[in-house]
């Protein structure tokens, strides 16, 4: 690891001596003369940028939903997924599919604001405004940008094939891309 030391940059190790430099600086945190600078900035760049994905030409997005979460859940058991629209109607179909998708498949979920969902790893959430128990995967599938978006460490946008969602989609890229992500798109198959 290489950390600052005064205007230098050089490894330090994890022992006593890098110990001693962090003790210090913790010291000197409320004293913006002698905190030294390089530090505060390598603090300030340890966030991430969420990767924004683009999924496209989707037939039917339940299906598509049930199969991504069932992917998700067998190759990395640990993710936690919230399922974002605005349409409750389409939310409750969601709910139904969600259950009876597979009979061999279990995919535990919870409306959000549900007393389960801080234990389950798929969330159903209609208000973007609400609080989250968790911050891993957003998959949108509304038509507008959740407000909440940049909290989020991956975001899968669902596009379909209808026209009306085919434009939200694209107005959603625009602003994303205006916002300065990298975006990454996929055709559905």
């Amino acid at each position: 690891m290489t950390t600052w030391d005064g205007m230098i940059c050089r490894p330090m190790s994890r022992g006593k001596q890098a110990a001693k430099v962090f003790a210090k600086r913790r010291k000197s945190f409320h004293n913006e003369a002698r905190f030294p600078y390089p530090f505060r900035a390598i603090a300030q760049t340890s966030c991430y940028m969420t990767r924004i994905e683009f999924r496209t030409h989707i037939a039917d997005k339940i299906g598509y939903t049930c199969r991504l979460v069932r992917k998700a859940l067998s190759s990395a058991p640990e993710s936690r997924i919230i399922l974002f629209s605005t349409d409750r109607v389409l939310l409750n179909r969601l709910d139904d599919a969600l259950w009876t998708f597979s009979e061999s498949d279990f995919l535990p979920h919870a409306m959000i604001g549900d007393r389960q969902s801080p234990y389950s790893p798929v969330i159903l959430a209609s208000d973007d405004h609400a609080e989250m128990p968790h911050y891993d995967i957003l998959v949108n599938l509304s038509t507008v940008v959740p407000a909440c978006f940049a909290r989020f460490e991956r975001i899968i946008e669902l596009v379909s094939s209808d026209p009306d969602d085919t434009q939200a989609g694209r107005q959603r890229y625009v602003h994303y891309r205006e916002q300065g992500y990298t975006l990454h798109h996929e055709t559905a198959q």
